[in-house]
């Protein structure tokens, strides 16, 4: 899989992801931006997959949703395997 498919599907994986952690703990967007101390459009964003996040993000958003990195990133992880498993057509160059 090229750079060009990985990196929206991951995108797009983070954000699924973060979202289903906000959602697990009741969070709306302005509660989890205001824990973050962010503007609600960035979460937005990142749950639609349209902003990639750095690592630095990655742990502050971690420690906003009371996870840890290496659980978040097995969990981003975990939906990338399933992502490549069901479609393996788009795995070929």
């Amino acid at each position: 899989m090229d750079d060009r498919k990985i990196k929206p599907l991951i995108s797009s994986i983070l954000g699924k992801t973060l979202k289903a952690k906000r959602m697990e703990l009741n969070l709306s967007q302005y509660d989890l931006a205001d824990r973050f101390e962010i503007d609600r459009s960035f979460i937005s964003l990142v749950e639609s997959g349209k902003h990639e996040l750095s690592v630095s993000k990655i742990f502050m958003l971690c420690q906003a949703l009371d996870i840890t990195p290496t659980e978040f990133i097995r969990l981003v992880e975990s939906e990338y395997v399933k992502a490549v498993i069901e479609n393996p057509l788009d795995n070929e160059e």
